[in-house]
């Protein structure tokens, strides 16, 4: 299977990262043709607003993950009347790069992820850190203090062994560690091969930062 780097590399021809004399960001559109070969990719699962995949309201969210396993996650929707709380459910990109790395991953081959260091910012319910791990990624899954109770316990719900920090998941030897991070006051760099992130950056000061 192709590293991850390769996927960058146009000259692959596996995912066109640059389309010559296009404005469009050719790596959306390819994540979007992935999501959408199929149909629906929701399988009819809609909510308030015809573009979301999740159901904020609901009190846990479900994916198919490889391999026959089932990611599901509790959320916490109550939370977001809190100021500058997200974390506390799924959202659409958590969703989205998930299908996207099981179908580099699976029978396009573009993708081998077993043994891989993630380093995942903002990783909110656990959706995509247990999906990478589905796929033998050694992920560390990072957030901030006060919604890492919630992180633990999802992710601790597809743990084979019991036990941990860090949790070993799936079938392919991934593993998820939990780490608290502030991107305002951040600590020592984490060793990692990728970084991941999705629906992280939604304000002014935290792009800045």
């Amino acid at each position: 299977a192709m590293p991850v780097a390769g996927l960058l590399d146009p000259r692959h021809g596996a995912v066109a990262v640059v389309v010559p004399g296009s404005e469009e960001d050719a790596a959306s559109e390819e994540i979007c043709a992935l999501y959408y070969t199929e149909g629906d990719p929701t399988e009819g699962h809609r909510s308030q607003n015809a573009t979301l995949f999740v159901d904020h309201k609901a009190g846990k969210f479900e994916l198919e993950g490889v391999d026959g396993e089932h990611i599901e996650v509790s959320q916490q929707s109550d939370h977001l009347r809190l100021a500058g709380v997200t974390g506390c459910v799924v959202w659409n990109g958590a969703v989205v790069l998930a299908r996207s790395l099981a179908a580099w991953a699976g029978s396009s081959n573009l993708l081998c992820l077993e043994g891989c260091k993630i380093l995942e910012l903002g990783a909110g319910t656990g959706v995509l850190a247990v999906a990478c791990a589905l796929l033998g990624a050694k992920v560390v899954a990072t957030e901030q203090d006060e919604r890492l109770k919630l992180l633990q316990r999802n992710v601790e719900r597809h743990s084979q062994s019991g036990g941990g920090p860090p949790w070993s998941i799936g079938k392919r030897g991934g593993t998820v560690d939990l780490q608290e991070l502030d991107w305002f006051s951040p600590g020592a760099p984490v060793d990692c091969d990728l970084i991941v992130a999705t629906d992280v950056v939604y304000t002014e000061e935290v792009t800045l930062t």
